[in-house]
This record gives structure tokens, C-alpha cells and sequence, in this order.
């Protein structure tokens, strides 16, 4: 039980610190899974692309090998398009008329496609990619011309199925097929050198200026070397590997390595598919553009993971703050009922239940401060003691809830009638005990007659009666010479009042100037 208390303690304490460490491990999960997921898809297209590659030199080093038997450009061509796996394929004459096509319903008719301006091709030396739809299939689409020392000789049109790309969201779609732009770029350079070469081919049959030329025209293959099944090199873009012996059975198909500071993707293959034991194809393929596409996802996922971060930490922060202002105008708050309840408190200690008025534990306190007051700055300073005449009789006439009644209606009497600096207070019983300080005795005595007179001027409902009510007042008022303490004006006040008393009451009395003998006001 204790343990648990603890744990419910500690999540109380660092919530905020433990919801920020759950948000910053879940986005951070997320962008990690994304990097991992566009890395993946990054691999997949170096590998669709590398395959395209490898295709696309099996063709064209094919189509060499058959140079010697036939020099018909229609021929090399359809080696090239029907060794790829691509949608549509088709070369053009510097006309504009199609001379190889997969569909071999199009050969010989000039080529229509909406937006396909032949002069205006002839200035673009690595044609426009588009997105198209062709027989309800989307495709990635360019017209590439096929340029030698500067003049046209053809046009390349080429159509690559992405369909495998419609899942996609358009953002990584959109870099997938930036990078496939480079790639089909690269594969129709191939193409274009390939046909270029072939062209070149009529004047010299020679294997190596044959592939030192192929990697010349294209942008990402470093190098092109053919061995026999044993592995020895018997044509090579790079002369120096001429007549070596490869380590071909240990060599992985693909592997990505380093050629001193550059990356290169190597790909080892058959030259023929079909027959395992048939020549080998070696390819040195530029990697960089696949590396930095790496670098810049491995770089995104760590930006946004710092991202993930501060935002993290200001959110947490601002939590927080949002928090501490919360709880500051709580304690505020709390303050200030502490405060309320402590003046209630303090008002009720020293306040009379019945009447509202001062109590008189307040009475005593408040007359010793009026009293030091009066002493220590010479003002004057006067007390009234209101007795009501025959209280007794009242109780015991009416109860006690016809007493409380009357008590209640002299005390609001009295408050409403007296100044603001004046104080009045229940000292017990059926007596009141006013305080008039910096007041003289002339000018009390028609005050005291007149609170009187008010007492006794209408009577008290109480249920269905009217109660008359009458008081004696005694007054007394601070002499100097006379008073060390307030008790001494209390006695005096209260031996005034003694005197109305046995003056037949409802009268005021007070002390005279030699501050001993009591006498009774007349107005």
C-alpha cells in the first residue's frame, strides 16, 4: 500500500516530465520509422535502377557481339527496347517516323503524341519528363533526342510502369520519381550512347574503345569489364584490367564499396541470363547520388527528431508555466478565502450573535484603546451604559424569544442612529455600552437624551404584541487628573447609571464637573 502511495506520488510529481519523455519517444519513433521506410524504398529503386542498367548493357553488348553479323540499325535497336522491362519503347528517325517500336503496328508511321514538337526537341539535349496515362496506365514518360558530333539522328521515347507508386503519398512519390528522372536519364544516355556508338561501329569494331565510349556518353557508369567463365578479363573500359583474373565465385552480385573517395554500387552478372556458366558482366555504377539521397533522409529524420525535441520542450514548458500560473492564482485564491474566513472568524470573536453589535470581550479592548487615545493626545472621551427598565419583566412576560426580539431591535437602534466613529457594543444582558470619542460631556448629554428618547419613542413587535421599551442612560466622561485607567470611567458611567435607575428610570444621568456626584439631565 505504501509502495503504491509512492508510485501515485512520483507520476504526480513528474507528470509533466514523464508525458514529455512519452511524447519525445513516440514522435522520435515515428521519425525513425520513417527514415527507415524511405530508406528502404531508396534501396529498392537503386535496385530496380542498377537492374535497368544491367539490362540495358546485356542489350547493347549483345547487339556488339552481332555487329559482325549484320549492321542493321533496326536490329541493334530492338536488342536494346526488348531486353528492358519498361511499358513502351520506340526510336524515331530525325523525321519523326518510327522505325523500331514494341508494337510492331507503329514501324514505318510518324509519331503523334499531344505536346510532341520534333524542332523544339531537337534544343533540348536530355528531353522533358512527364506523368501521362497511357492505355488507363500511369507512366513516366520522356522524348529524348539522339545526338552525333551535334546533328539528330533520332529520338529515343521511352515509358516506364509506376503503377507500384500509386500507394504512395504524393511527397515521396514526388522524390522517388526525382530520382528516377536521374535514373531514366542515365539509362536513356546509355541508350543514346549505345546508339551513337553502334553508329560509330561501321568505321572501327573494337571492344574496348567500344565500352570506353559507353561510359563517355553516360553519367553514373564508372566502368564496364567483361570476363570469361573463369573470371579473366578480356574487355574493359579501363584498359589496366585487360587480361587479370577476378575473383568471381567469392564476389557478392551486388555490393556498395568505395573506389578511393568515391562510392561506387558494383554489380556482377551473367552477360546471358540463361546460361549460368556464359560470360560475366561487371559494372561500376556512381553511387553518390544515392548516398547523399541517404544522407539527406538520415539528416531529415534527424532534424525532425531535434525538432520533435524543442517543440517537445516548449510545449512541456508551457505546460508548465501554464501550470505554475494556475497554482499561483489557486494560492491566491485559497489566500484569499483564508483571509475571508479568518476576518469572519476574527468579526465573529468579536461580535455579538443577537444584536451584530461588539461583544464585550471587543468592548473592553476597543475602550482601553480609546482610552490611551484620549490620555496620550488630551482629547475628550466620553461612555454611555444603556440599561433597559424592566427587562426581567419582558422575559418573564414573553420568554426569552420576546427579550432576544427587543434586545435585537434597541442594538439596530442605536447602531443606525450613532456616527460612524462612534462604537456601540452588547456588554451583556439587557446593557449597551456607547463610546464617543474626542466628544464632550455638553455635547453627549443631548445625544444620550435623544438615544433615549428614540428607545422608548415606538414600541417592539414581537409576534403578535407591541412591546414598550424604555432606558436609563449613565454617562460619564475622562478626566485627566481624575481617570488612571478605563475601568474608572466605567465605574463612574455605571454609577451614573445607578442614579437614573433610582430616579424613576427612562431618564439620562451623568457626573458633574467635580467628576464624583451623579446627577440627571433635563433638556
Amino acid at each position: 500500500m505504501v509502495q503504491k502511495q509512492g508510485l501515485e506520488e512520483f507520476f504526480k510529481r513528474h507528470n509533466i516530465v514523464i508525458q514529455l519523455f512519452v511524447l519525445i519517444i513516440t514522435l522520435s519513433s515515428l521519425a525513425y520509422y520513417n527514415y527507415i521506410t524511405q530508406k528502404r524504398v531508396l534501396e529498392q529503386q537503386l535496385e530496380v535502377d542498377t537492374e535497368n542498367i544491367v539490362q540495358a548493357m546485356r542489350a547493347s553488348i549483345n547487339k556488339f557481339s552481332a555487329i559482325n553479323n549484320t549492321l542493321s540499325l533496326q536490329n541493334r535497336i530492338r536488342d536494346i527496347s526488348l531486353g528492358l522491362d519498361i511499358f513502351e519503347f520506340r526510336f524515331l528517325d530525325s523525321n519523326g517516323v518510327i522505325i523500331n517500336s514494341m508494337f510492331n503496328e507503329e514501324i514505318g508511321k510518324q509519331f503523334q503524341r499531344p505536346g510532341f514538337d520534333l524542332q523544339k526537341l531537337i534544343h533540348t539535349r536530355s528531353g522533358k519528363f512527364y506523368t501521362d496515362v497511357r492505355d488507363y496506365t500511369p507512366v513516366f514518360a520522356v522524348s529524348r533526342p539522339v545526338l552525333k558530333n551535334g546533328k539528330l539522328v533520332g529520338v529515343l521515347d521511352l515509358a516506364i510502369d509506376i503503377t507500384e507508386f500509386n500507394y504512395l503519398e504524393e511527397s515521396q512519390k514526388k522524390v522517388i520519381l526525382q530520382r528516377m528522372e536521374v535514373d531514366v536519364g542515365n539509362l536513356l544516355n546509355a541508350m543514346a550512347g549505345s546508339i551513337s556508338n553502334n553508329l560509330a561501329v561501321f568505321e572501327a569494331l573494337n571492344y574496348d574503345d567500344y565500352l570506353e565510349n559507353y561510359i563517355r556518353k553516360t553519367l553514373n557508369i564508372i566502368q564496364v569489364t567483361i570476363m570469361d567463365e573463369q573470371g579473366k578479363v578480356y574487355a574493359s573500359s579501363d584498359t589496366e584490367q585487360k587480361g587479370r583474373l577476378m575473383p568471381v565465385q567469392d564476389t557478392p552480385p551486388r555490393s556498395l564499396l568505395r573506389r578511393g573517395e568515391q562510392p561506387v554500387y558494383r554489380i556482377m552478372a551473367h552477360l546471358n541470363p540463361s546460361q549460368q556458366d556464359s560470360e560475366k558482366l561487371l559494372l561500376m555504377i556512381d553511387a553518390e547520388p544515392y548516398i547523399a539521397n541517404e544522407k539527406r533522409l538520415l539528416m531529415t529524420a534527424l532534424a525532425t527528431g531535434f525538432l520533435i525535441i524543442v517543440f517537445s520542450m516548449l510545449i512541456a514548458y508551457s505546460i508548465y508555466r501554464i501550470n505554475l500560473d494556475r497554482e499561483r492564482k489557486e494560492m491566491i485564491r485559497l489566500e484569499r478565502k483564508v483571509k475571508e474566513r479568518t476576518a469572519e472568524i476574527d468579526l465573529m470573536s468579536k461580535t455579538d450573535k443577537l444584536t451584530g453589535l461588539a461583544n464585550r470581550m471587543y468592548l473592553d479592548d476597543q475602550l482601553e484603546i480609546e482610552f490611551k487615545r484620549a490620555s496620550r493626545h488630551g482629547h475628550n472621551l466620553v461612555l454611555l451604559v444603556v440599561d433597559l427598565d424592566h427587562f426581567k419583566r419582558v422575559n418573564d412576560t414573553y420568554g426569552h424569544l420576546g427579550g432576544d426580539a427587543v434586545l435585537s431591535e434597541v442594538g439596530k437602534r442605536l447602531k443606525d442612529t450613532l456616527r460612524q466613529t462612534d462604537f456601540v457594543g452588547r456588554y451583556g444582558g439587557e446593557e449597551f455600552v456607547i463610546i464617543l470619542p474626542e466628544t464632550s460631556l455638553e455635547n453627549t448629554l443631548p445625544i444620550a437624551d435623544n438615544l433615549r428618547k428614540l428607545i422608548g419613542s415606538s414600541p417592539v413587535s414581537f409576534e403578535r404584541d407591541d412591546l414598550l421599551v424604555t432606558a436609563s442612560i449613565g454617562v460619564a466622561d475622562y478626566r485627566p487628573n481624575q481617570h488612571k485607567k478605563f475601568e474608572d470611567i466605567f465605574a463612574l458611567s455605571d454609577e451614573a447609571l445607578y442614579h437614573a435607575k433610582e430616579n424613576g428610570r427612562n431618564c439620562v444621568a451623568f457626573v458633574d464637573s467635580d467628576g464624583k456626584t451623579p446627577h440627571i439631565y433635563k433638556n
